[in-house]
């Protein structure tokens, strides 16, 4: 059966400019390439993907608080 690769929550990293603009994203195992891409005035993050909307459950509100 097939299973979307982002339906889980992952980390990931970002080039980021002065700005905070992304600039480039890769997965954890390949920081190698943004280090090549990354210039002095610019950063590298971890960022958080919450996983598919479609796959996470609803969150249920009560309606008396």
């Amino acid at each position: 059966a097939f299973i979307c690769s982002y339906r889980k929550p992952f980390s990931y990293l970002a080039l980021k400019d002065e700005s905070g603009n992304i600039i480039s994203t890769a997965f954890e195992d390949e920081e190698d390439k943004l280090l090549k891409k990354k210039k002095d005035n610019q950063t590298i993050e971890v960022l958080e993907y919450e996983g598919c909307p479609y796959w996470k459950e609803p969150e249920h509100k009560d309606l008396f608080d």
